[in-house]
């Protein structure tokens, strides 16, 4: 799909990188990803995570959320994949925007 790695192609994750490069460590940085269903969701969420790290310049992001739930992409697993990523340091938290009550619902069934 024609994903374009958020605003700017990605460039304004390289502006708030290199602005922040100097205190990284005293603030706090949310970014986005889009998920589309079809694809390998773990593959997908880890490499656009990968690839924000990248263009930010750093080694974690304080909160990660996915910009909408897309139909076809299960909470349940949305849940279960961002809590490896937790547990693998790559982001403290994580959240979601646009989303029913019942998608939240089904996001806190999952253990991680």
């Amino acid at each position: 799909m024609g994903f374009s790695h958020g605003y700017g192609a990605g460039a304004n994750e390289e502006l708030v990188g290199e602005a922040l490069a100097p205190i990284r460590r005293k603030v706090t940085i949310a970014t986005k990803l889009h998920i589309y269903s079809g694809e390998n969701l773990e593959q997908q969420m880890e490499s656009r995570l990968d690839a924000s790290l990248k263009r930010l310049g750093t080694d974690y992001v304080d909160l990660y959320y996915q910009h909408r739930n897309e139909a076809g992409v299960p909470p349940e697993e949305v849940a279960g994949i961002m809590g490896k990523l937790v547990q693998k340091g790559k982001i403290r938290g994580w959240g979601q925007s646009m989303t029913t009550a019942e998608e939240m619902y089904r996001h806190s069934r999952e253990p991680y």
